[in-house]
């Protein structure tokens, strides 16, 4: 599985992780929760298999996704609903780039839909790559396409939830540059 960031994270270590991204944006990571018990990985599987009978890319990829805190364990617990309205009432549900959940290799991307962030194992599959401006407007084309990757995996549109399998929940909030670190303080 791939991930630009993924690295910097271990699920098994929920101590407090002090980061800075290259805007200068520094996250502030309380902990990090492993998604365990989860009954989406047969679907996940299986997913997999058709992709691998079908001569389909089944490489998996670690992607974030943006979202609520209302939303998250229920994601966490049943997977995604393509359908499913955004929690809050200050935004729509526009897919803009195509019908699918979205996600992005950056997590302060993800961050700016959401106060929580997953990691989610991904199967992009046979993946179309496109411009902002050529994905506006224009469905997936099933028949061809798996996935979407716009900007050059700013945003990931992966039209099916069998293609997902929420792996951790990363708790955090953004810190003020220079502010110390209080989390671990005695």
């Amino acid at each position: 599985a791939k991930s630009l960031f993924l690295d910097k994270f271990q699920p098994a270590n929920c101590e407090s992780n002090w980061f800075q991204k290259q805007w200068g944006i520094v996250l502030a990571i309380e902990c990090i929760e492993p998604i365990v018990g989860n009954h989406v990985k047969k679907s996940f599987a299986a997913q997999k298999k058709l992709f691998e009978d079908a001569g389909r890319n089944k490489e998996e990829h670690f992607l974030f996704h943006g979202t609520s805190l209302e939303s998250v364990n229920g994601i966490a617990e049943n997977n995604f609903d393509i359908d499913a309205l955004p929690s809050s009432q200050v935004r729509g549900k526009a897919m803009y780039l195509g019908r699918g959940v979205y996600f992005s290799e950056m997590p302060v991307i993800s961050l700016g839909y959401g106060s929580s962030l997953l990691v989610c194992k991904v199967l992009p599959g046979t993946t179309e790559y496109l411009a902002d401006r050529e994905a506006a407007g224009h469905p997936i084309d099933r028949e061809i396409w798996d996935s979407r990757q716009v900007l050059g995996g700013l945003v990931w549109v992966i039209p099916q939830a069998s293609q997902i399998l929420p792996f951790c929940i990363i708790h955090c909030y953004f810190q003020p540059p220079g502010t110390p670190n209080t989390l671990n303080s005695a």
